[in-house]
This record gives C-alpha cells, sequence and structure tokens, in this order.
C-alpha cells in the first residue's frame, strides 16, 4: 500500500514540476521567460531544502508525521490559484503581441 502511495506522490511532483514549466511558459516570453524560470529553479531548490528541515523536525513525532511537510504544497497551490486566474495568460500574451 505504502509503495503504491509513494508511486503516485512521485508522479504528482513529476507533473507539477512540468505543469509550472508550462504556465510559465504560456504567460511570459523572451527575457522574462528566462528570468522566471530562474526564479522557479531557484524557488524549488530552496523549498526543496526547507522541507527536508521540516521533515527532519517532524520526524520526533514518527515517520509517519514526516508526510506532513508535503501539506506546504496545498499552501501554494491555494496561493496561486487565488492570485493567478487561469485566463490571466491570454491576457498578458495579448499585451506583449500589440
Amino acid at each position: 500500500m505504502s509503495l503504491r502511495l509513494a508511486y503516485f506522490f512521485g508522479l504528482g511532483v513529476g507533473m507539477l514540476n512540468a505543469k509550472a514549466i508550462s504556465i510559465i511558459s504560456e504567460r511570459y516570453h523572451g527575457k522574462t521567460r528566462i528570468q522566471m524560470l530562474g526564479f522557479r529553479g531557484s524557488a524549488e531548490v530552496v523549498g526543496a531544502s526547507i522541507l527536508t528541515l521540516a521533515v527532519g523536525q517532524l520526524l520526533a513525532f514518527g515517520w509517519t508525521a514526516s508526510f506532513l511537510a508535503y501539506a506546504a504544497g496545498l499552501v501554494v497551490l491555494v496561493s496561486f490559484s487565488s492570485l493567478f486566474p487561469y485566463g490571466h495568460g491570454e491576457d498578458h500574451h495579448a499585451m506583449h503581441k500589440k
């Protein structure tokens, strides 16, 4: 059972990373796109470091509690969804074509 959950978790993380790159690619162009991809890469490394630290601290409550660190992803998802609605990218792209 836990092997299946680990498989689906890894699959989800991989798809999330690919989706982040595609969102940046559809909303930004040129130098701004390169800069945003750099910010994404930097945020990924910093986030991984913070989550590693959080997992280490949560191990004091048992090994299963360490998975609570990944709940931070829900906070990011909700924040992004509320701050950047889906249709916004098309307007941004149209502004750059004029």
